[in-house]
């Protein structure tokens, strides 16, 4: 079982060169710092965590160096996929540590790409569609006219969400606000506050009223009590 134990450590210790050196940092810090003695232990902790900072650096370069060539195969792999974020995603931490200005430029391409798709796609929600235009340059000239109208339609459809989802949370206030049982003054003081107007009708057996809030919302009181609800879309 030891020897089990060992092989499958020594190989994730292989697949991370970056752990096993920042490891071997840390372990040399620790004994700078017992051997230093605690009045040696601000500058240390500094020279330590510059060593740390460089040794990390040092060690992510060579691995984006030497996996280079593969991520550009998983890249254009997922780019044939149409999955442009995945592809962008595969490339960008390694195209930011080695400034590699032709990396940089097919993570920027597929973002693009990313964001136009989504801002074409009528079944993405608006406001998705939205914010994958807000990613777009707002002076692009590719699709310059398309994106223009994107812009203007995107932004009327979530207009239409947004009062949509207003008014779906104000009919939900008025109906928690409201309760069977209440009396006119205790609906008056609720969310639901005065109507538009009220209609009365007096019958033989009491008198029943309805209050008109308009879009849709009623509510219905028989003799001085809330009898019923209405409340619109």
């Amino acid at each position: 079982m030891s020897n089990s134990i060992a092989f499958f450590a020594g190989r994730f210790l292989a697949r991370n060169p970056a752990l096993v050196a920042v490891a071997t940092v840390c372990l040399v810090a620790a004994a700078v710092l017992l051997l230093g003695g605690q009045n040696s232990e601000p500058k240390a902790t500094q020279q330590i965590a510059k060593a740390i900072a460089t040794q990390a650096k040092d060690t992510a370069q060579t691995v984006c160096e030497r996996e280079r060539s593969a991520m550009l195969v998983q890249y254009n792999e997922h780019m044939a996929a149409g999955q442009p974020w995945k592809a962008a995603t595969t490339l960008r931490r390694c195209a930011n540590t080695l400034q590699n200005a032709e990396m940089t430029a097919l993570v920027a391409s597929a973002e693009r790409l990313d964001a136009i798709t989504t801002a074409r796609d009528p079944k993405a929600t608006p406001h998705d569609r939205q914010r994958a235009l807000n990613r777009l340059p707002a002076s692009d000239p590719q699709d310059a006219q398309e994106i223009a109208k994107l812009r203007k339609t995107v932004a009327a459809m979530v207009d239409k969400a947004d009062k949509a989802e207003a008014r779906k949370i104000a009919a939900r206030k008025r109906s928690e606000g409201a309760s069977i049982g209440m009396s006119p003054e205790d609906v008056r003081a609720s969310a639901w506050g005065k109507p538009e107007h009220i209609n009365r009708s007096i019958y033989s057996f009491g008198v029943h009223e309805q209050w008109v809030y308009g879009d849709g919302n009623y509510l219905y009181f028989r003799d001085g009590v809330l009898s019923s609800m209405q409340t619109g879309r």
